[in-house]
């Protein structure tokens, strides 16, 4: 994966450079040349530019490799934690209830406008 950055597998499976994405990036400095001003394209900064595009598709490569898998764990977790924590409610609410015991119904009687309800 970081490795990719600069040397890639071909369709063969032979390890070639990575011309695309390197020449990608120097092309996108050279570029960025001709739109920055003069002062702020001296080769270290446009150097420091190409390094920072490295990191970040290091990065940006890392997350979409293993994220599948870091979520696939926590929600796992999660998905425990929930369970336990549903046992335990239902632990403490007793028992359910069965046909032995008496249920409590309440009714709910409309009082009609023409009724004095005061």
């Amino acid at each position: 994966m970081i490795s990719r950055q600069g040397v890639t597998q071909t369709y063969g499976g032979h390890q070639t450079p990575n011309f695309a994405g390197l020449g990608g990036k120097v092309l996108t400095q050279i570029v960025s040349r001709t739109y920055y001003p003069p002062g702020a394209t001296s080769f270290s900064d446009l150097a420091t530019k190409f390094g920072y595009a490295a990191m970040r598709d290091v990065a940006f490569t890392s997350i979409r490799e293993f994220y599948p898998d870091v979520a696939a764990h926590y929600i796992k977790k999660h998905r425990q934690k929930m369970a336990a924590q549903a046992a335990i409610a239902a632990a403490d609410a007793g028992p359910p209830l069965n046909a032995s015991q008496p249920k409590v119904r309440v009714a709910y009687v409309p009082v009609h406008p023409s009724e004095d309800a005061y």
